[in-house]
Parts: structure tokens; C-alpha cells; sequence
């Protein structure tokens, strides 16, 4: 059977056949997670600033 090509993504080809079965080697993945602190920069009401004691 031949393949057939469902489609691609650059140079990366995608196909489908029965007799191919393809799977990644030396495959390795990192991430890191990035945190920050909310800033909210709102002006100040007549309230909050009673409040304060402004």
C-alpha cells in the first residue's frame, strides 16, 4: 500500500499508512514556569481614600 499525505508543517511531512509507524528517538523536553506579580495601577476613589485615612 502506498502512503498517503494528509498533510504538512514546514519540512515536516504527515502521512498515513498501514505499514509505517514512526515514533521519535532521543526526544527530550524541557519547560520552566514564569511567574509575576499583578500590578493594578487604578486610580484611587473618594472612598478608598477616606478609608486610608488620606
Amino acid at each position: 500500500m502506498a502512503m498517503s499525505k494528509i498533510g504538512s508543517l514546514g519540512t515536516v511531512v504527515f502521512v498515513v499508512s498501514p505499514e509505517a509507524i514512526r515514533t521519535f528517538q532521543d526526544f527530550s523536553r524541557s519547560s520552566a514556569s514564569r511567574f509575576a506579580k499583578a500590578r493594578h495601577n487604578r486610580p484611587k476613589t473618594q472612598n478608598s481614600m477616606a478609608r486610608a485615612g488620606a
